[in-house]
C-alpha cells in the first residue's frame, strides 16, 4: 500500500463527510420559516430561495452518491491491506484515519494513552515502510 493511495482515499472520505455536513445545513435552511410580513419589499430582484435551496440539496445528494460509490471501490483494497497488519494498535490507527476520515489529532485522542499527532503518524509511517520492504 502506498501513502499516496491512502491519502487519495482519505481525501474522498473527508469530502464525503463535508458534503454530508453541507447537506444537513441545506436541509435545515429549507425548513419552513415564518414570514415577516412588513409590507415593505425586501430586495430589488426576484429570488426563489426555496427553489434554489431545493436544487442545491439535489446536487449535493448526487455528489454524495458519487462519492459513496468511489469510496466503496477505493476502500476494499485498503481494508484488506489493514487486515494484514499484525499490530492491532496500528490497525486501529489506520482505520480511524483512512476509513473513518479522522484527523491525526482525532486519531490520537481516540486511541488515548497520551498519544500525540506525531506519535500516531509515526506508527502509520512505520507500518508503511515495513510494507514496502
Amino acid at each position: 500500500m502506498t501513502l499516496s493511495r491512502l491519502n487519495a482515499h482519505y481525501d474522498l472520505v473527508t469530502s464525503y463527510i463535508t458534503a454530508q455536513e453541507i447537506l444537513h445545513r441545506l436541509r435545515e435552511a429549507a425548513d419552513i420559516k415564518a414570514q415577516n410580513l412588513t409590507g415593505m419589499p425586501h430586495s430589488t430582484g426576484i429570488n426563489d430561495i426555496v427553489g434554489n435551496t431545493a436544487v442545491e440539496i439535489v446536487r449535493t445528494e448526487e455528489h454524495i452518491k458519487d462519492l459513496a460509490a468511489r469510496i466503496e471501490e477505493s476502500q476494499r483494497p485498503i481494508e484488506a491491506w489493514i487486515d494484514t497488519v499484525k499490530d492491532i494498535y496500528a490497525q486501529s490507527i489506520l482505520r480511524l484515519r483512512y476509513i473513518h476520515g479522522m484527523s491525526w489529532g482525532e486519531v490520537a485522542d481516540m486511541v488515548g494513552g497520551g498519544n500525540t499527532e506525531q506519535s500516531v503518524k509515526a506508527v502509520c509511517y512505520r507500518v508503511l515502510s515495513k510494507d514496502i520492504k
